[in-house]
């Protein structure tokens, strides 16, 4: 349950401009160019640590939400907006996991994964 470490404080300049949702492990991005599908934009490798955070679009998922951006960052700021996650099994993908970002009455939800043919092999 939020808040969560980190939860409100900016991403380092190095990895743009954004607010942590969890520090290391989630964040919102709010120079996220991508607009076609809500979600996960992808993840970014998290140095010296070496661990990856998931990435979300702060427009797309506040467009999802049905309200600003503005209002989706407050409640991050604010210690409300809350994260889940749980792997999913979805058929052609290896490794998948469902998100739900939400605070009061608003939420977003997302599947995202690894395609089986994106795989490398050992």
């Amino acid at each position: 349950m939020p808040p969560y470490p980190g939860q409100g404080t900016a991403i380092p300049k190095e990895m743009g401009n954004g607010d942590w949702i969890y520090l290391n492990i989630a964040f919102l991005d709010l120079d996220d160019p991508t607009t076609a599908v809500p979600g996960p934009t992808g993840q970014v490798d998290l140095e010296p640590v070496r661990k990856s955070a998931v990435r979300f679009g702060a427009a797309q998922v506040a467009a999802a939400m049905g309200i600003s951006v503005r209002n989706l960052m407050r409640a991050n700021r604010k210690g409300k907006l809350a994260l889940a996650s749980q792997p999913v099994s979805k058929p052609g993908v290896s490794s998948a996991m469902r998100f739900r970002l939400s605070f009061d009455q608003y939420f977003y939800e997302i599947t995202s994964g690894i395609s089986e043919d994106k795989m490398g092999s050992a």
